[in-house]
């Protein structure tokens, strides 16, 4: 019984984590106990496969089955769509503290803004990075009451490693401040922030200034946040991204921030907060809530756009014009009054003048003795929290990058698709590969100038739309890089154009842009153009429709366009037109077809990827199942495109799998009507009649698939005080 309920506990758990929505009804014994409500938003187009509805009745019976044998469970298990705690109490100690609560900074902005007569002309008269992402790691007695320096950044290593960097590269202390002021040389912007960090009312011993090559784990993180607290510049605006009154299509609020560094202060310390408590004098206690908040705003009156069908791109959206965008801001010099315009156009002029690029992002790069240690170099090292490889959180993050994006690019019509390693994902079944930690999109150069222009440097704030009712809390800092007129690859330090990055984690986007450049095309195109002869290969590239990115990654205009609706992670996105060439080009034909990656099998009958280890435990406990299966060598015989792995197996082996399995039960319960969708859809994608998208005749959304990683952990802390509390009382 005790190893069961563990099994139980695990998929009620992984149940609320991953967001499934559950309804909740009263058992034998009267507890409360949740069951999975399937959740499907329309109808596919085409005849259901019998079977397949059948089984996954018996997945979702397997599910209350299992939580009925323990219905004690039951009472820790809430609607993890709709009963999320959006409120917070002002004038307690956590409020007034520096820890970080979204509740609380969303609640006073929107109040804030709520106020304002023109919601498309507002400004943030205060902003500090503490309210907007997690800086208490600055707090702790190592970097508080240890009083540590710059010199506990010093790296001494065996062997030699690549950028590695001495502290007083990156750091300073801040007993040699004065020392620093007195620099005649000292450059106007960094005295600035000097000075800022002089007078703080409780500064550490050492200022971070810029980003300080490999590092530990433990201290790239500090180095991350004591920078975002003290030099990293406030952003240009905050875009609130917020749903209608019923929760369905996006709408778009843009706040400009004031920039002066003397308004840097936490919301607590401002007059924001004493205004609300002001507003409600007499409540006791003063409570904040988000929800109450977003009822208040005049949504109607804020920008959205609808999902589109296919997108016909234009050979001029490929053609890089900041040349001519230039000469159309300088005409215009004195008229420039946003600071989204100076900017960009300051932007432009360094680009274009620039021979040389020096790098633009930098990684949170970890030193080689640190485990997996590679992985660094996929979160951006100013929001980097720590690896997440293994974390249950990645799929939650991951997922809600990429619907986060396709919210903010279909909300201001800006044209993208998904691209490499996330377009072979969405291949296989519809979402992201569980080992991914990142995503890669692409665009034409006309829409990355777009973005750029409107949104660079510049928090998006997703609080969710068509979940119910559910408020998410999720931030991300758009970062595009300054050398937007460099279409070749170059020194190759900035093949990345742009990056849409998670302020809770550092995991990012990949944002490339394509566009017609002098960069030879590959082989594969030598036959386009027949025997004409071109001057360069910009104007071979321009006649012939070539794009690439920096880099050297090309694609033809008729591989790309029209792009397709489809699903990605239950969201609607693009795919480019013939993404089966550019998959097989990019990766090879064995890519599409082969069940087997690393440690990884997809299985067909769930549209999974399973890791191989948990297979093998499996079999190892069940001897029954088909000999084939359990002998030791057969796993490693899956490279090869013929061998279908689970073919011997039945509904109940996969059922008995699923039952021993509670985790991935719960993903396959989580995913499968986008994957069932999916399923057909590449059917009629790939029918030999050219046929299309399914998506092109249903436009509603799938709910989200997984709640944002605010809400799951904190709910998580919710479930541990309350267990202390059932402890204690028990």
């Amino acid at each position: 019984m005790y190893k069961r309920g563990r099994r139980v506990f695990l998929l009620v758990s992984v149940l609320l984590l991953i967001g499934i929505t559950v309804i909740v009804i009263t058992g034998d014994q009267g507890k409360v106990i949740a069951i999975p409500q399937p959740q499907i938003p329309f109808s596919l187009q085409t005849p259901k496969n019998k079977a397949e509805e059948a089984f996954y009745s018996r997945a979702v019976q397997l599910a209350d089955d299992l939580k009925a044998t323990e219905p004690q469970l039951g009472s820790e298990i809430l609607d993890t769509r709709s009963n999320f705690d959006t409120q917070i109490v002002l004038g307690t100690e956590e409020s007034l503290s520096n820890a970080f609560d979204p509740r609380f900074t969303f609640g006073l902005i929107l109040n804030d803004i709520s106020k304002s007569k023109d919601l498309n002309n507002v400004e943030l008269q205060y902003f500090h990075w503490g309210d907007w992402t997690d800086i208490s790691h600055l707090d702790d007695k190592v970097v508080k009451k240890d009083k540590r320096e710059c010199s506990s950044f010093k790296l001494i290593l065996k062997g030699k490693q690549s950028e590695i960097v001495e502290p007083t590269t990156f750091c300073f202390n801040h007993k040699d401040i004065p020392k620093l002021l007195a620099d005649p040389e000292l450059d106007e912007s960094f005295k600035k922030r000097v000075e800022r960090a002089r007078d703080l009312p409780d500064p550490s011993n050492f200022h971070i200034f810029q980003n300080g090559g490999r590092s530990s784990m433990s201290n790239k993180i500090i180095q991350g946040k004591a920078y975002l607290n003290e030099f990293m510049p406030p952003p240009s605006s905050i875009l609130l991204l917020v749903p209608d009154k019923d929760f369905s299509n996006p709408r778009g609020i843009k706040v400009s921030v004031n920039q002066n560094l003397s308004n840097q202060k936490r919301l607590k310390d401002t007059p924001l907060m004493q205004n609300y408590i002001d507003q409600y004098q007499g409540s006791s206690p003063v409570i904040l809530d988000v929800s109450e908040q977003l009822q208040a705003l005049k949504v109607d009156a804020l920008h959205t756009n609808p999902v589109e069908m296919p997108v016909q791109l234009s050979p001029q959206s490929f053609v890089d014009k900041s040349q001519e965008i230039l000469a159309g801001f300088s005409d215009n010099d004195g008229e420039l009054t946003s600071i989204h315009d100076k900017r960009y156009m300051e932007s432009l002029k360094y680009s274009l003048h620039c021979e040389a690029p020096p790098k633009y992002f930098y990684e949170a790069k970890l030193i080689k003795t640190e485990n997996k240690w590679p992985l660094g170099a996929h979160y951006d090292w100013r929001f980097f929290n720590g690896l997440m490889h293994e974390s249950e959180n990645l799929k939650p993050v991951i997922s809600n990058l990429l619907a986060s994006w396709f919210e903010l690019t279909q909300t201001y019509q800006l044209t993208t698709w998904v691209a490499h390693g996330s377009l072979l994902s969405w291949y296989w079944n519809g979402g992201s590969f569980p080992w991914d930690n990142d995503i890669d999109v692409q665009m034409p150069i006309a829409d990355l100038h777009k973005l750029s222009h409107q949104f660079n440097q510049t928090i998006i704030v997703d609080m969710g739309g068509n979940d119910g009712d559910q408020i998410r809390y999720g931030r991300y800092f758009l970062d595009c890089g300054t050398f937007i007129s460099h279409r070749s690859r170059g020194n190759g330090h900035n093949n990345i154009d742009a990056r849409f990055i998670d302020m809770d984690t550092g995991l990012y986007i990949d944002i490339t842009a394509l566009a017609a450049s002098d960069t030879l095309a590959p082989n594969r195109y030598a036959k386009l153009g027949g025997d004409t002869k071109f001057p360069s290969s910009m104007e071979r590239n321009q006649k012939l429709n070539l794009y690439n990115c920096r880099n050297n990654h090309f694609a033809q205009l008729n591989q790309i366009s029209p792009l397709t609706l489809t699903y990605v992670e239950g969201m609607p996105a693009y795919i480019p037109h013939d993404y089966l060439s550019l998959l097989v080009t990019e990766y090879q034909e064995k890519s599409v077809i082969e069940k087997s990656f690393n440690a990884m099998i997809f299985i067909k009958k769930l549209q999974l990827w399973i890791p191989k280890k948990i297979i093998q435990l499996f079999l190892s406990k069940n001897p029954e199942y088909p000999q084939m299966l359990v002998e030791s060598n057969q796993l490693t015989r899956l490279e090869t495109r013929e061998f279908d792995h689970f073919s011997t197996w039945k509904d109940e082996h996969f059922l008995k799998f699923l039952q021993y399995n509670p985790t991935i039960l719960a993903e396959y319960l989580v995913t499968r009507n986008v994957t069932a969708f999916h399923r057909e859809e590449i059917k009629r994608l790939e029918s030999l009649d050219g046929g299309q998208s399914l998506s092109n005749e249903v436009k509603r959304k799938f709910p989200r698939l997984r709640s944002d990683l605010w809400n799951i952990l904190n709910k998580k802390k919710q479930i541990k005080k309350l267990d202390k509390v059932t402890d204690v009382r028990g």
